[in-house]
């Protein structure tokens, strides 16, 4: 199989370069798809945290950490608009 950039790797191709080669961008691709069909609204600076982990700049545990508080706060600004910040907007 090979590798089609998706939309968000021709929106942020920086990102998906720092991936050592097309099957590390095929899964990130793919992993950011399968978020999106459950409600995620990728950011840069998400799918940055997540090559983060992908390519071992930072620990997993940490990501996971940063990617919930990111969530969170995506979702607190949904519920209540005023709570908004420049970067949800």
């Amino acid at each position: 199989m090979s590798y089609t950039p998706s939309v968000f790797a021709r929106r942020w191709p920086e990102l998906w370069e720092r991936l050592p080669d097309d099957d590390a961008r095929c899964a990130l691709s793919q992993s950011v798809a399968s978020a999106r069909l459950r409600g995620w609204e990728p950011t840069p600076e998400a799918v940055t945290l997540l090559v983060d982990a992908a390519v071992g700049d930072v620990p997993q545990a940490a990501v996971v950490a940063a990617l919930v508080s990111h969530a969170q706060q995506t979702a607190d600004a949904r519920r209540d608009p005023s709570r908004q910040t420049e970067e949800h907007d």
